[in-house]
Formats: structure tokens, sequence, C-alpha cells
């Protein structure tokens, strides 16, 4: 922004230029907010002063967020891994307990049904989890 400020760009140009360079939506809204008030004429501090405001109580949010949902992120993976290492100690312990389900067609329809109702919690739980703000 400097260098861009030395090139006798305006501060909204460069501030509008790094922000689509970041790729970040704050920079991006911070940037348009900047250029709205500089072109309105409106009280530039209290302005900045506010944005500044709302996007570090963003920040805080999500970090809260974070925090009050580790333990259920680490609690799901441990509940994907589970029906897993149920089936390996199954077929390691009790050897030929699961060939009625593998080597018959409807064993076969019933273990492919199971995979997908597995397979459909795991991305259900990520959804879940996924808290954006």
């Amino acid at each position: 922004m400097i260098y861009k400020n030395r090139l006798n760009c305006t501060m909204e140009e460069a501030l509008m230029d790094f922000a689509e360079r970041s790729g970040l939506d704050d920079v991006k809204s911070f940037a348009d907010i900047f250029s709205e008030a500089r072109s309105s004429g409106g009280e530039l501090m209290k302005i900045i002063a506010r944005t500044a405001e709302i996007i570090s109580e963003k920040i805080r949010i999500q970090q809260e967020i974070l925090t009050s949902t580790t333990s259920r992120r680490l609690e799901q993976k441990v509940m994907s891994a589970v029906p897993i290492g149920i089936v390996c100690y199954l077929e390691l312990t009790s050897r030929g307990f699961f060939d009625v389900l593998y080597e018959s067609m409807v064993g076969r329809g019933i273990m492919t049904g199971c995979l997908g109702a597995y397979l459909g919690a795991i991305v259900l739980g990520k959804k879940i989890l996924d808290i954006t703000v």
C-alpha cells in the first residue's frame, strides 16, 4: 500500500487493490466502507473505529465458537473411527464372523447400506460443526 501511495495512487485504490489480493471478506468490507466514507465526506475516524470494532468482535466470536466446538470436533472424529475399530476387532478376534455379510447378495446389500449411512453420518457431523460467522 505504501508503494502504491508513492506511485500517486489514492488511498482508496491502494486499499481496494490490497483487499482484492488478500481475498479476505473483512478486508474487502473495510476497503468498501473506507472508500464510501472518503467519498461521502463523513466522519472518517469514527467510521473506521466502528468498522474495526465490528471486525474485532467478529473475530472474537469466531474464536469463541472454535473454542466451544473443539471438544465436539474431537468427539466426532473419535465416533467416526469407532465403527471401523469394532469391525477390525471382530474380524481379527472372530474369524468368519462377517462371512455371511460379505458372501451373500443380501449381506452385501445390507453392508453397502450401512457403509452409506456411516459416510452420511460423517458428512452430516462435519456440516453440523462447520459454523461460520
